[in-house]
């Protein structure tokens, strides 16, 4: 998977030799599980989950993030602006 660029957000994956564009989902932050399952802050500044099984973006129901990471195992973290200029709240999905 991969951010075209900083300008337009759009994703694109490889099949194949090719890099196609995946769907209409746009994101300003990308990271992946240790399952290969991407994760990424939308256009919206809210939280997806590529399902392989239903091959949709789902919404994890976080909003107003500004990155994803995924660190070890089943560690996922979504940091938020907080409502005190300059500091972020880090949220972890269990």
């Amino acid at each position: 998977m991969w951010k075209e660029d900083c300008d337009d957000f759009k994703l694109k994956k490889l099949v194949g030799t090719r890099w196609i564009g995946w769907g209409k989902m746009y994101a300003s932050s990308v990271a992946a599980d240790d399952r290969g399952n991407p994760w990424i802050v939308s256009y919206g500044k809210e939280v997806f989950r590529w399902n392989k099984i239903t091959e949709s973006w789902e919404n994890m129901g976080l909003k107003n993030v500004d990155r994803v990471v995924v660190g070890s195992s089943k560690h996922i973290y979504a940091m938020k602006k907080s409502k005190k200029r300059g500091h972020y709240n880090i949220y972890r999905w269990l």
